[in-house]
């Protein structure tokens, strides 16, 4: 048994078609029919690939004398501002929305409620903290209601509702319970009609008055794990987690059930094309899931759109699309809603919890920072993205696939590696990827003595044309280096059982760390 330290953001129970579960645990594209990308005319069945040849795998060239393509010009994603929010207090943002003006951020999270002046969008300055004793650990979704009121859930306390209030030398945000249901997460508020979703599969209307005063309306149960909600109309979308994406109406006060829809993969979070034909699914390990909305009653799935990393956000403003996947910022083109067109991506700074888009810049909600993003779709270029940058082996050697993909707007060619050591060999059946493409390297280290070494993936990634990759291999024996046989070790869980390591062997094991303060 290896030891292996794994933080799990998503997991999928099925990997969708055309992909398959990597070493990350994740689901991942298939290289079938990479090079050419996204299908113009949004056809998503399998290409008729019984006669085709299997693709010979070739070494990639040796590149290390190659000088590398820095092109800052063609990258259309920008960092152009950002927060660290943990300067004066523990913050860990999950979620943020906007005002309508866009010139403030609210943004929820472990903390509280923080306001952030976003005046001049490249230097978001923190306003104020805003902590109930009641609720300082976490809230976990927020809500802008017409009325200018916030709405914030916490799983454990229930919902709170937040008003500015004038105080003697500023305005200040005071927050009031107005409900202790528990497991309450996502919200959608129409008007004074608020709907609230829980983890239990529940939609509960309520209604508030601008006083706050909350009646409870109606409620409707059996709709999965809900994560989010979203008003279209007289429609409301209810992202129902593993129970997949759900339509209700709430038309004339109803709060009917029309139709639940399968989804690839778990359903976390949804945005609307600017014209509405379009629903955007965040579906964890299988990607976004594009759902067109012809007849808003019955969505019908146009096939996912597969990412190396779980999608958890996503957000539409100015035709594109903006999606949170774990580390990243995902953009894409969708002036043709029905086919997106990838952008490119940026990396975070730390994990991106939740977007929220307003023209042609992405706020992300990024658990220690608050970060800008802009889009300048005019500068395409090719975006490089690795499944991994650390390979782990003993010393038998081993062979990895590393998933790889082109996420730019213009093609992406795999140039050649620099590897560290001659053990290492690194092969491909593409050498140039179409946008949105993805295909796998095949990753071989030979037998034989400990080494901690690796490559450089060279590509004419403008920004990035160099992605470097550990490779260690140890020499075997137990230990806690990656690649070695774990100490055995015996612990109580919640129920007092005692586990022991040794008695786990030939299954999974992922160790799950938590602190308290």
């Amino acid at each position: 048994m290896r030891l292996v330290t794994l933080l799990l953001m998503a997991c999928a129970a099925d990997c969708p078609p055309g992909s398959a579960e990597k070493a990350d645990g994740l689901c991942h594209l298939l290289p079938t029919d990479t090079a050419a990308g996204p299908d113009p005319e949004g056809d998503t069945s399998a290409p008729d690939d019984t006669d085709a040849p299997t693709p010979a795998w070739a070494p990639l060239p040796e590149a290390c004398g190659e000088a590398d393509l820095p092109n800052a010009a063609a990258d259309p994603l920008t960092r152009t501002g950002e927060l660290f929010l943990q300067e004066s207090a523990l913050v860990e943002a999950l979620d943020i929305v906007l005002s309508e003006d866009g010139g403030t951020a609210w943004i929820a999270g472990q903390g509280g409620l923080v306001q952030v002046d976003l005046t001049d969008p490249a230097l978001p300055v923190l306003v104020e903290i805003t902590a109930p004793r009641e609720a300082a650990e976490r809230f976990y979704r927020i809500e802008l209601a017409d009325d200018g009121a916030l709405f914030a859930t916490h799983r454990d306390l229930g919902l709170w509702r937040f008003v500015v209030e004038a105080g003697e030398e500023e305005e200040e945000l005071e927050g009031r319970r107005l409900s202790s249901e528990a497991g309450l997460s996502g919200m959608a508020s129409v008007g004074e009609r608020l709907f609230l979703g829980t983890l239990g599969g529940e939609v509960i209307e309520v209604e508030v008055d601008h006083a706050g005063n909350l009646d409870e309306v109606q409620r409707v149960s059996g709709l999965g794990d809900i994560w989010e909600l979203l008003a279209l109309g007289d429609r409301l979308y209810v992202a129902g987690g593993a129970g997949g994406l759900s339509v209700l109406s709430i038309a004339g006060g109803a709060l009917a059930p029309l139709a639940t829809v399968p989804a690839e993969g778990a359903v976390f979070d949804l945005a609307a094309s600017d014209d509405a034909s379009v629903l955007f699914a965040a579906v964890g390990g299988a990607g976004v899931e594009p759902f067109s909305l012809a007849d808003p009653d019955l969505p019908q799935s146009l096939g996912p759109i597969g990412l190396l990393r779980s999608a958890w956000s996503v957000s539409v403003a100015d035709d594109r699309l903006w999606v949170a996947a774990v580390q990243d910022l995902v953009a894409f083109d969708i002036t043709e809603p029905a086919v997106p067109v990838p952008l490119g991506a940026e990396t975070g700074l730390q994990w991106a919890m939740h977007v929220e888009a307003r023209d042609n810049r992405a706020f992300v909600a990024e658990w220690g920072f608050l970060s800008v993003v802009s889009a300048d779709p005019s500068r395409p270029g090719p975006e490089l993205q690795v499944g991994a940058d650390r390979l782990a082996a003993g010393p038998e050697g081993a062979t990895w696939t590393l998933p790889v993909m082109n996420l730019g707007g213009a093609p992406l060619s795999l140039r050649g590696v620099c590897v560290g050591d001659p053990r290492l060999t690194v092969s491909s059946t593409l050498t140039t990827l179409q946008p949105g493409a993805a295909t796998d390297l095949q990753v071989t280290l030979a037998p034989g003595a400990a080494l901690r070494s690796g490559f450089d993936l060279i590509t004419d990634d403008g920004d990035d044309p160099r992605f470097g990759v550990e490779v260690v291999a140890e020499t075997g024996g137990e230990g806690v280096a990656l690649g070695q046989r774990a100490p055995d070790f015996s612990l109580p869980d919640l129920d007092g059982a005692v586990h022991t390591l040794s008695a786990q062997a030939g299954a999974p094991v992922v160790l799950v760390y938590f602190a308290t303060w």
